[in-house]
């Protein structure tokens, strides 16, 4: 084995080696900056050396890419010389996450070495032989669901059907609705186009109800069933009422049963006491329906990473949700923050919000601490409220000025990374130490109000913990459908309690700590599904 090389000057008094036989290199291709550093000291404190740059002594490279091939592809473009040692073992972050979970340095097998190229593409031959048998998994955490697909017109019909089940109310209620998810869930994963009832006979998750809307589809281009929900009063006055912020189902029936039919009625009525967020929600009701672009998004991150800047560094800030699955818009902004050092996130969201507050950019806001405590996470129920996690985080109407997306949305990054590969993943993360990336979609129009400089949007900031970080990407990705899925999964077949906190593994009566989702994947036995996949 090849022998190492000395350690730093700056790491020697800090870190005592264990295992100076070793001499690890994480590549950083796919892990945000701030997270490769942070992962580099964990590995250091364990006592495993670390080189901060390739060099021939490495004996151990770990990396969250796929293959050998790809790795040494990587490599040689950026050290442009071949320096990797041919002793050296190129491993899986597995490797990393058991050594770190273990205290010590795994020996190295085949378990824990990734593959080369050869094999992959014939793994990928054999996927595609099965593809039948692996469009109709039983869980929806197991297939690929783009947000493309080709089954729209099938599923824009069963999402009506899912919708009016749930303002309807009611544990049935809540069932049917559950049911016609299932089944839209289904029908996107397919990698083609339903053209007759045999196409849907092997789904299990397409009940009679289902099916016959599907069929009528298929024999008349539309279902009568959806037009009359659709062009029925009831229907539309419950959109326009669960479309006011702070208002529900539940609450939307009662003004309903009142008599109220129009916004304007909820605003005269003396019957009807409004809260905080529905007197907001009425107030910027108009703002609230226009769809907050992905330009818009990316420009107030800008905004938002430098405003962090000045309270503190190493910090990553990520835009999680439809955003971060491939979608162009959406009706809100979720941030995703937290800082490489475990502990320091704390007051971080206070700080920031006091901040925003002085500029006059919080229109609207409701906090919530950091209630977490483990022993929740070990048992959570499957129901709506176990999608709810115990993060700090601050839910606000934000004050978008048109010189704020103007500013932002032409700030370049300093760190661009070169290849059209990471580029284009959506899971790129922004950090504070770098800005966004150029936005060249063109601009758009803030508000249908031409006249009027600022519009109010919904942001969403949460804050969480280092050592939560990957499971609270995950969960905060989504879609709803993909974490219901991947949670029953993870309780059903695995015995294990999976959260936006961790994976409790109840047989072994432990957490599973994961620097990454791919580790969580892995944890859960799972084939890894991309973010932009994830769109059941």
């Amino acid at each position: 084995m090849a022998t190492p090389a000395k350690r730093r000057k700056g790491d020697a008094g800090r870190f005592s080696v264990k295992y100076p036989d070793i001499l690890l290199f994480i590549v950083d291709r796919n892990i945000p900056r701030v997270r490769h550093e942070h992962l580099k000291t964990i590995a250091r404190k364990k006592g495993i050396p670390v080189a901060d740059k390739l060099c021939c002594n490495v004996t151990h490279i770990v990396s969250e890419l796929e293959t050998q091939d790809k790795v040494v592809e990587v490599l040689r473009k950026q050290y442009k010389k071949d320096v990797i040692s041919e002793d050296a073992e190129i491993l899986s972050m597995r490797w990393f996450t058991t050594s770190m979970e273990e205290s010590k340095a795994m020996e190295v097998n085949d378990e824990y070495r990734l593959p080369r190229e050869q094999k992959v593409v014939q793994e990928m031959k054999e996927s595609e032989e099965v593809e039948e048998e692996l469009s109709v998994a039983k869980y929806a955490c197991q297939r690929r669901t783009p947000l493309k697909h080709f089954n729209k017109i099938f599923t824009d019909a069963l999402e009506i059907l899912e919708k009016n089940a749930d303002f309807s109310g009611g544990d049935q209620d809540y069932s049917r609705a559950l049911a016609f998810r299932r089944a839209s869930a289904s029908l996107k994963a397919l990698p083609r186009t339903v053209t007759s009832m045999k196409d849907v006979a092997k789904l299990s998750d397409i009940g009679k109800h289902c099916r016959e809307v599907i069929q009528e589809v298929l024999e008349d281009g539309h279902s009568s069933e959806i037009e009359n929900i659709l062009s029925s009063q009831w229907f539309q006055t419950m959109k326009l009422f669960t479309g006011v912020y702070g208002c529900g189902p539940v609450t939307a029936r009662k003004w309903y049963d009142m008599g109220c039919r129009t916004l304007q009625d909820l605003k005269k009525s003396e019957k009807i006491s409004l809260s905080k967020d529905q007197i907001k929600g009425l107030e910027y009701y108009d703002d609230l329906q226009v769809p907050v672009t992905k330009v818009e998004a990316e420009a107030l991150r800008n905004f938002i990473i430098e405003e962090l800047n000045q309270i503190s560094g190493e910090l990553s800030v990520l835009i999680t949700g439809g955003f971060i699955r491939g979608k162009d818009s959406g009706h809100d902004v979720d941030f995703l923050i937290s800082h490489s050092v475990e502990g320091k996130e704390q007051g971080l969201l206070n700080k920031l919000m006091s901040r925003l507050m002085e500029k006059g950019l919080i229109l609207h806001y409701n906090g919530q601490i950091n209630s977490f405590k483990e022993e929740s996470a070990k048992s959570p129920k499957h129901s709506k409220s176990s999608m709810l996690d115990q993060f700090e985080k601050c839910l606000t109407m934000f004050k978008l000025d048109s010189s704020l997306v103007e500013r932002y949305s032409r700030t370049t990054m300093s760190d661009k990374v070169a290849d059209t590969e990471s580029t284009s993943n959506p899971q790129s993360n922004a950090t504070c130490s770098a800005k966004s990336d150029a936005i060249e979609d063109g601009k758009h129009s803030l508000s249908e109000n031409k006249d009027k400089a600022w519009r109010a949007i919904r942001v969403d900031f949460v804050v969480c913990p280092s050592s939560q970080y990957a499971y609270a990407l995950l969960g905060w990705t989504g879609s709803r459908m993909f974490n219901r899925s991947i949670r029953l999964y993870s309780d059903r077949e695995l015995n294990m309690t999976l959260t936006s906190h961790g994976l409790y593994d109840k047989t072994r009566q432990r957490f599973l700590p994961a620097t990454s989702e791919r580790e969580i994947f892995d944890h859960l036995k799972l084939t890894f599904v991309d973010p932009w996949e994830r769109n059941c």
